[in-house]
């Protein structure tokens, strides 16, 4: 895990703005270093009021071009992933990572099972969550993808973080830069990747 810096911090009554700095020298003697041997600076700023978002910048500060993929992991917490329904997928074609192989969206997803999928898809996506009655609008800027992960029992079973049943109210919708959507950055050059997720009642 690399060790991000704080770099700002901002409150209010309204909420707060936080502000992580990584650069190639915070991660050179991790695990995984290897992939990163091109200089860069990367900024996380998070934002949390009466919606939540965050913004991954990454820089290129060196004098050769590189590669990245990039992913913002927005674990939401959902009354029961079986009754959710994530609309604005329709018609998208996916990657399975489980299998391998691509398919094609027909109507909203519904959740079975383990699901870890990688949309051809830059829009919006709500996700209606019955048990809680209320809609999460996933509002994305900057991302070719939308990455969709619930882990299912047995994937859960694996994972030291969740408790028994946990796995039930976790499913992640993801803006996301990756596979044939990787970034090409030149020298000097930044990309900023954004989700901004709001909530409002069915």
């Amino acid at each position: 895990m690399a060790p991000w810096r704080l770099g700002l911090l901002e409150q209010d009554d309204h909420g707060a703005r936080l502000v992580y700095e990584l650069e190639e020298g915070d991660v050179r003697e991790l695990p995984g270093a290897e992939h990163f041997t091109a200089p860069f600076r990367a900024t996380c700023s998070i934002e949390v009021g009466s919606t939540a978002s965050v913004t991954l910048t990454v820089r290129n500060t060196g004098t050769e071009p590189f590669d990245y993929e990039a992913a913002l992991h927005s674990y939401l917490y959902v009354g029961d992933v079986a009754r959710v329904r994530v609309r604005g997928l329709d018609g998208c074609t996916w990657w399975d990572k489980l299998d391998e192989r691509t398919y094609r969206q027909e109507g909203d997803l519904v959740l079975q099972g383990e699901t870890d999928r990688v949309y051809h898809h830059d829009g919006t996506v709500q996700v209606e969550d019955p048990a809680l009655d209320r809609i999460l609008v996933i509002d994305k800027e900057g991302s070719a993808d939308t990455v969709v992960w619930t882990p299912g029992p047995a994937k859960a079973a694996e994972i030291p973080d969740l408790g028994p049943g946990e796995w039930e109210h976790l499913l992640c919708v993801e803006a996301a830069n990756v596979l044939d959507h990787a970034v090409t950055l030149g020298p000097g050059e930044e990309r900023a990747l954004s989700t901004t997720i709001t909530t409002r009642s069915r």
